[in-house]
């Protein structure tokens, strides 16, 4: 861990995306955030899900939002709920659709409506139907008609009832046929 706390922006420019993926748990602790901010897009995605799940929080505030959509789905699935927590609205601006699809269940609990809002209509479109129910109400509540327009059937039956509530009246209007059949399903 030392050793790596002491890498230079030029020597962690030089390790191989084999070097990266071959980094243990404890060793990505070694990294400060400014270290870790360094990364470039491929050793971003070289990254596996238990070596983003070693970080601290802290560690991951180094990360632009750019890097953070760089993570690969794998990787994506290794972020902890705290971790997505704490991540600003600018970062999570970063994730792609793809990232979005593999979110777990804890990973979207996580999300705050401010987060949410920072979600592209096809990101949200595009979370699991398996796993947006995992919500929480007031997140489902700021979401906005255009992302509410790329909610699949699916993913209205996953929502629970405490979370159909929160879509008002005018939110409700914008509803598809589709999606309207699929909340009385």
């Amino acid at each position: 861990n030392d050793a790596i706390g002491v890498l230079t922006e030029e020597q962690i420019g030089k390790l191989s995306t084999d070097q990266i993926s071959g980094l243990l748990s404890t060793q990505m602790a070694g990294f400060s955030a400014a270290q870790l901010g360094k990364f470039s897009s491929a050793q971003m995605g070289a990254l596996s899900a238990v070596q983003v799940g070693a970080l601290i929080t802290d560690q991951i505030a180094g990360f632009s939002a750019d890097q953070i959509g760089q993570l690969s789905n794998a990787g994506t699935t290794g972020l902890k709920a705290t971790q997505i927590a704490a991540m600003t609205e600018t970062q999570l601006e970063g994730l792609n659709v793809a990232q979005a699809a593999a979110l777990t269940a804890a990973q979207v609990a996580a999300l705050t409506p401010a987060d949410i809002e920072k979600f592209t209509p096809d990101e949200i479109g595009a979370i699991g139907a398996k796993v947006i129910g995992s919500l929480k109400p007031e997140a489902v509540a700021a979401l906005s008609a255009e992302q509410i327009a790329k909610l699949s059937p699916d993913q209205i039956k996953g929502l629970a009832s405490k979370q159909i509530v929160m879509f008002t009246a005018d939110k409700l209007a914008g509803f598809s046929p589709a999606q309207m059949s699929a909340m009385t399903a």
